[in-house]
């Protein structure tokens, strides 16, 4: 079993990690072309760095209290990681939005039948005048 001490020192390596991996993630939301496999490597990452987490945390309350100062040091990181996943929860957002609106624009021309079921281009009706073919 670890001491609280040594929980303490690995608590704040984890949280500091995964505010590295955050500020990675917030830096790859704000650019104009989100790259998805750096996204998806990233949220892998954070998610083991969350089970990495709740398993200290478990360490921790199974320990004796930590020593104060960690605690303030933990209870800061925590509050900072916090607005770090707000922003990027955020910056997430809107960039499923901007990808909603591209697809709502594409979507109405894909629908258009330039092209028969043969391949050939779609022949438009023919252009009429009061019920009457007009020949040119």
């Amino acid at each position: 079993m670890l001491t609280p001490s040594a929980i303490a020192d690995q608590l704040l390596s984890t949280l500091n990690e995964l505010e590295q991996t955050l500020e990675s993630e917030q830096r790859l939301l704000c650019g104009a072309q989100v790259d998805g496999s750096a996204l998806q490597h990233l949220t892998n990452q954070k998610s083991a760095l969350l089970a990495t987490l709740a398993w200290l945390e478990q360490q921790r309350q199974d320990a004796t209290a930590l020593p104060g100062a960690s605690e303030q040091q933990i209870s800061e990181r925590l509050r900072r990681l916090r607005e770090l996943n707000q922003h990027n929860g955020w910056l997430l957002n809107t960039q499923m939005d901007r990808n909603a609106r591209a697809l709502a624009i594409l979507q109405p021309a894909q629908q258009a039948a330039l092209y028969g079921a043969n391949g050939k281009p779609a022949t438009l009706a023919p252009a009429s005048a009061g019920g009457k073919k007009i020949a040119i």
